[in-house]
């Protein structure tokens, strides 16, 4: 719960405009996809529809649920993004009063977070036992965000000589597109990937370092200037290093013989637009918060999610993320394959045999793969003759059922057992919440 005073809420609530219902000029679709971007919150989920299923109500729950780092966060994000947001007869600026309050939220955050690293009478060997296990996962997971940036740096590159290009052959960028060069990049893939980056480095991070302050968050109009793209991935790309510098400076004072490296999780999905639509987000959202509450956390860096996945991202991911553990969650058809998708965003099936020849590839790396998808059991069984273990559906599973089962399985292994536990749990979860579908997952 934050700690926003009754005072505190009524300004904001005049500054919102929420009197009506509403809030500033979001409508439901621009409100769901704002905090799924800045918090990776359902706000249409159910914990946010207590006191009401409108916009203004469901900020109020969202107040009342949400800790002070996470209210911060988002309120910011609204204030930073006045313009784009404020409704008919809001002021050009948001008031500095509640510019305030969310400095007041950010400085109980750092306060608690203080308090939370005294010493508890852990014995000075354990603590550097801790600190070099947490140095080495914090470098891992800055690792994944590096490759990521890479890979978009690249294909910015690609992006800006394309652009540039279009511009000499026209003599002005009139009426270019950049939706119609080969390499466009989209709004949606910048945006998270600039999250995801962000949500790393401030766990990793002192709060008060100075290179949180260099990390720029894109808005979508920046995504006309390619240019300004590549400069600013640029910059990112140096402040991952400075902060990876950092960390092999704490990795070299863990003790001899210490931690071992982490698993790297990979969570890939596909969501065609011509198939019923899935709550993957969710999904990837309760798997990431199953690990970080978990008690062995450090033996697991969640990679960056590959979203909307063609068949060459996944091989990319595969190849980049060397993942230990690879999940799928996306849609299946009755004849066996699992649906990705293509350049235009449709289905695109791949068999069983193919799907085995890609896994056969990395035999020695991948060590379990879970197919969260309808009719995936003979994707498991070719795919675990290749790496060993491998859970599949054997029939049509529905989106409670696959969260569930997935919500078992990481808060098993986040406790320390191995795949066959975490399988037994995922289905005791699926038995406990969608009785009837325990039957559907299948190990291999």
């Amino acid at each position: 719960m934050s700690d926003l005073s009754a005072v505190e809420k009524r300004k904001l609530e005049r500054t919102l405009r929420m009197e009506s219902g509403y809030v500033l000029d979001f409508s439901n679709r621009t409100f769901a996809e704002f905090f799924l971007d800045v918090a990776n919150i359902d706000i249409y989920g159910a914990k946010y529809e207590h006191r009401g299923s409108s916009k203004a109500n469901r900020m109020r729950a969202f107040w009342e649920k949400e800790d002070d780092p996470v209210v911060a966060k988002v309120l910011e994000q609204i204030f930073r993004d006045w313009g784009e947001f404020s409704a008919h007869g809001s002021p050009a600026e948001p008031p500095s009063e509640c510019l305030r309050i969310v400095e007041r939220l950010k400085s109980n955050a750092r306060q608690t977070t203080s308090e939370r690293s005294v010493d508890n009478g852990v014995s000075d060997d354990e603590m550097a036992a801790r600190e070099g296990s947490g140095a080495l996962g914090d470098m891992y997971r800055l690792q994944a965000v590096e490759r990521s940036l890479e890979d978009l740096l690249k294909r910015a590159r690609l992006l800006d000589q394309e652009y540039e290009s279009s511009i000499r052959q026209r003599g002005n960028p009139e009426g270019i597109d950049l939706r119609d060069l080969p390499h466009v990049i989209s709004f949606s893939e910048v945006r998270i990937f600039d999250m995801f980056g962000l949500e790393i480095l401030e766990s990793v991070l002192p709060p008060d370092t100075h290179l949180l302050s260099g990390w720029y968050v894109h808005g979508e109009l920046d995504l006309d200037s390619p240019d300004d793209l590549v400069h600013g991935l640029l910059v990112k790309r140096a402040i991952v290093r400075q902060a990876l510098s950092l960390c092999e400076s704490m990795s070299d004072r863990a003790p001899k013989g210490g931690a071992k490296r982490p698993a790297t999780i990979l969570f890939v999905s596909a969501d065609p637009t011509d198939e019923a639509r899935l709550r993957l987000d969710q999904e990837f959202r309760d798997i990431r918060e199953k690990l970080q509450l978990s008690r062995h956390r450090d033996r697991f860096v969640l990679a960056m999610p590959v979203l909307s996945a063609r068949v060459s991202d996944v091989s990319q991911a595969l190849l980049g993320d060397a993942p230990a553990i690879v999940h799928f969650s996306g849609h299946g058809t009755r004849d066996g394959s699992i649906c990705l998708e293509d350049s235009a965003g449709l289905a695109r099936d791949v068999t069983p045999e193919a799907i085995a020849a890609l896994f056969r590839s990395f035999a020695g790396q991948v060590e379990c793969v879970v197919l969260n998808a309808c009719h995936s059991e003979s994707q498991a069984q070719a795919i675990a003759q290749e790496i060993g273990c491998a859970i599949g559906m054997n029939d049509a599973i529905g989106d409670d059922a696959a969260i569930a089962f997935s919500v078992g399985f990481y808060q098993a292994l986040g406790a320390g057992r191995d795949y066959a536990g975490a399988f037994g749990l995922g289905v005791a979860q699926v038995h406990l919440q969608c009785p009837g579908d325990e039957r559907i997952p299948v190990l291999y």
